[in-house]
This record gives C-alpha cells, sequence and structure tokens, in this order.
C-alpha cells in the first residue's frame, strides 16, 4: 500500500471528478412537472422557486469549497496517508452536500427536521 508520494496529480484529479459530479448531479433535483397548459407554467415555475434556492446554495458552497481546495492543493508537494484521508472525508461531505439543502428546500418553510 502507498502511504506517501510526491505527485499529488491523482488526487487532485480524482477530487475534481468529485467536485464536478455532485455539482452536475445537484440539477437533477429541478424539474418542471409534464402536461402542464400554458397558463400553468408560471405557478409551477414559482413552486420550483424552493428547489431552485437549495440548487444555487449548495452550488455555491460546493464550488467555493472546490476554489479552497484547488488553492490548498497547489502548494502541497507531497502526500501522505492521513492526507490522503482527510481529503476523501472532504469529500464524502461535499458529495453529502446536496441532501440537506434538499431537506432544506422540501421542509425549510415548516418545522425543522
Amino acid at each position: 500500500m502507498l502511504t506517501r508520494g510526491a505527485s499529488t496529480d491523482r488526487t487532485v484529479f480524482f477530487s475534481d471528478a468529485v467536485f464536478a459530479i455532485a455539482m452536475t448531479l445537484l440539477v437533477l433535483d429541478l424539474e418542471v412537472p409534464d402536461g402542464l397548459q400554458p397558463d400553468q407554467v408560471g405557478a409551477a415555475l414559482v413552486e420550483q422557486l424552493p428547489h431552485f434556492f437549495s440548487f444555487a446554495l449548495s452550488f455555491t458552497v460546493i464550488g467555493s469549497a472546490w476554489m479552497n481546495h484547488h488553492r490548498k492543493v497547489r502548494v502541497i508537494v507531497r502526500y501522505d496517508f492521513r492526507l490522503q484521508v482527510l481529503n476523501l472525508l472532504l469529500l464524502f461531505f461535499v458529495a453529502l452536500l446536496p441532501l440537506p439543502t434538499n431537506v432544506l428546500s422540501e421542509y425549510g418553510g415548516t418545522s425543522s427536521p
């Protein structure tokens, strides 16, 4: 098992992929219901505003985390097992982030879970 090394390229590429996939999957919660009459489209879009705000919040937080990750990883010249574990932990929370913001969009106007 490799526990240390000098090239962080694979870590950076993997991290960028997780960030990109997490940001891309956020859009799946945005939808317009099928079978609407032309006069119902506006109201249907207004009903989707909480989901859009959830998307925008998640995208902003993940984007900010990616920019910080990118800035910090550029100065790292070698890695060890601890850094890899911490990076995976960060990526776990990045991948999980859409869940709490989706909960907020669904239930934020009522009681907080």
